[in-house]
């Protein structure tokens, strides 16, 4: 496990002016290196209790998806990737499997033929699985090399 004092603790708030006090309080039960209370446009006194009570407050604006989508899905593609990358390889990998070979099939059934299409789709499916065991042990590692430290 991670040094406490080497770990900042995120909280996301908006509204949370009845609690945010008590919960960063809470600081005092671990040696934390920081409390980050990230509020995304509190229209209450939060940011000012969070501030109050200890932690350091960031942020006064709200995700907006036209804006940041894309930015947010690719930070959590990259988190969910550095944990367990097979939950996301994985399941691309079986969807275009199945995409190829249904589209296999049926093109072989309605023309008697196998198209590339489909060939792509399952060559496609080996690559993502076989990127996603590589990128599995990797990450795996990574977390044995942390772990004897």
């Amino acid at each position: 496990m991670a040094d406490r004092s080497l770990v900042s603790v995120v909280i996301p708030a908006l509204d949370e002016a009845a609690a945010i006090g008590d919960v960063v309080g809470l600081r005092t039960t671990a040696p934390w290196r920081e409390v980050l209370v990230v509020d995304v446009g509190s229209s209450d006194r939060t940011a000012e209790l969070a501030q109050g009570a200890g932690a350091r407050v960031v942020g006064r604006s709200k995700i907006r998806l036209s804006r940041d989508g894309a930015t947010f899905l690719l930070i959590v593609l990259k988190i969910a990737t550095l944990f367990s990358p097979l939950r996301v390889f994985l399941p691309i990998g079986l969807v275009s499997a199945l995409l190829g070979a249904l589209y296999g099939v049926w093109n072989v059934v309605a023309h008697g033929r196998i198209p590339n299409g489909a060939v792509v789709l399952i060559l496609l499916a080996a690559l993502v699985f076989f990127v996603g065991l590589v990128s599995e042990q990797v990450a795996s590692l990574r977390f044995e090399r942390r772990s004897e430290r």
